[in-house]
């Protein structure tokens, strides 16, 4: 397959369709605070308001909840994620789930 195909094809994976072990491990590491590197921040990358922010840190596991709801929308593809995490330094996120998703 073509290099630039196969680019395309995996940039519009949904991150719906990860697999349990990965999404366990953003729960994971996510969950602890961690202000501007934890779940909020991701959240708010994601187009949660405060208020819903704010709401979901009593839910049993905000992370779950707001990657949850995420997923649902089209434009929540590993891709974005990645970027997403990359630019809350969390690389260690990165490094935990690449196994789990394959390049992107």
């Amino acid at each position: 397959m073509d290099g630039k195909v196969e680019n395309s094809l995996q940039s519009k994976k949904r991150v719906i369709h990860m697999s349990y072990k990965a999404h366990f491990c953003l729960y994971k590491h996510l969950r602890p605070a961690n202000p501007g590197h934890d779940w909020k921040t991701l959240a708010d990358f994601l187009g949660f308001s405060h208020q819903e922010i704010l709401y979901y840190s009593y839910e049993s596991d905000p992370v779950e909840t707001i990657i949850a709801k995420w997923e649902r929308q089209p434009e929540s593809t590993v891709s974005r994620l990645l970027e997403y995490l990359k630019m809350m330094e969390r690389d260690d996120v990165i490094e935990d789930i690449q196994p789990f998703v394959g390049k992107y």
